[in-house]
């Protein structure tokens, strides 16, 4: 009977701290890539706006998935990408990144600059049980800014 409440601990313990609470932004930055110039256009072109986080998360049991969820039109429209693991981060952590293409931004010569807001929010999923992570309720966020440059191209 003792082997078996003992066994019966065991498993309650590590099902129950398979997945630690902690999940955070490590790193986040925006580059740029695809540069056009649209047909006909002579002062202007477009480039494809991407985003990398780097996020810290606990050390769980395998098989867990570690994303991102974001907008960048007020959450009328939502997208999920995954990151991808690592390795080891120190202590007790492991580090996860992912790199995503946010938007299609257009930049001109003599234009006004503008702007895009990316908001969003890291997760970790085991199972049925998930953490997150959003800036404690105001969600991450990150201005991507349009390039623009003064004066005539010409």
């Amino acid at each position: 009977m003792t082997k078996i409440l003992t066994a019966l601990f065991c498993s309650l313990w590590i099902s129950s701290n398979l997945m630690a609470e902690t999940i955070r932004v490590s790193a986040v930055g925006q580059w740029s890539e695809n540069y056009q110039a649209p047909l006909g256009v002579s002062n202007g072109w477009t480039w494809d706006a991407h985003v990398w986080l780097d996020i810290i998360v606990d050390k769980m049991a395998y098989g867990k998935t570690v994303g991102v969820i974001w907008t960048i039109d007020d959450w009328k429209t939502i997208h999920t990408d995954l990151a991808n693991y690592d390795g080891p981060a120190g202590g007790n952590d492991e580090l996860w990144s992912l790199d995503f293409k946010a938007t299609e931004m257009k930049s001109c010569f003599g234009c006004e600059n503008s702007e895009v807001e990316l908001q969003y929010a890291v997760f970790a999923r085991l199972g049925e049980r998930e953490i997150w992570s959003n800036n404690n309720g105001v969600n991450y966020n990150l201005i991507i800014e349009s390039e623009y440059l003064e004066g005539d191209p010409r």
